[in-house]
């Protein structure tokens, strides 16, 4: 089985036969939300193979809106380090890059959520409502460090209710794939799912 990560908080509420729709195509059902645990993490399981064009599984990161596919590739995920300087790309605010403030930190001691700190350099803003199980990754290299899993509500736009940050926090993709026995595809060549 081949399977999309992204935040739990994004899976809430949806039952084991519901179709999870990336853009406007339901491409898989919810398979396992982390909610118990220290981490926001959820698993969807593609299921849906007969769409137009297919789908694959890749090592694929996009970073502009374009229709002409992926703009990097991932090849490794790797631990957070502290001023490590990171990107990420996200439906709200796309593509913005930063630096992670503190690798490993809990900002609700009620949850318990174990956290990455990043926080944006230079002008705009680094994530928006919406931008949620987004990849967060090295800046250089492309590996990935992270799911976008909270924002901090700095300003919320009058216009149409979102809320923007110039700081976020991200679950760790590498405590959370050695607790879970998860392998991200890191294959140059896109895998065709089939039945």
């Amino acid at each position: 089985d081949y399977f999309l990560a992204t935040a739990h908080h994004c899976l809430a509420g949806l039952g084991s036969a519901d179709l999870v729709r990336q853009w406007d195509a339901a491409i898989g059902v919810a398979h396992f939300e982390s909610k118990p645990t220290n981490y926001d993490f959820g698993l969807v399981r593609i299921t849906q193979i007969g769409l137009t064009g297919g789908r694959y599984a890749s090592n694929g990161l996009k970073f502009s809106d374009s229709t002409a596919g992926y703009d990097a590739t991932t090849r490794n995920a790797v631990r957070p380090a502290q001023n490590q300087l990171v990107c990420k790309s996200g439906i709200t605010q796309g593509y913005q890059c930063g630096k992670i403030t503190d690798p490993r930190i809990i900002i609700d001691p009620t949850t318990g959520d174990i956290l990455i700190k990043v926080e944006k350099y230079g002008g705009g803003y680094l994530v928006g409502q919406g931008d949620s199980g987004g990849p967060l990754f090295d800046q250089t290299s492309n590996d990935l460090i992270g799911l976008l899993s909270k924002i901090y509500k700095e300003y919320q736009n009058p216009n149409n209710g979102v809320w923007y940050s110039h700081e976020a926090y991200y679950t760790p993709f590498v405590e959370v794939a050695q607790k879970y026995g998860l392998y991200l595809y890191t294959a140059d060549t896109p895998k065709k799912l089939t039945n």
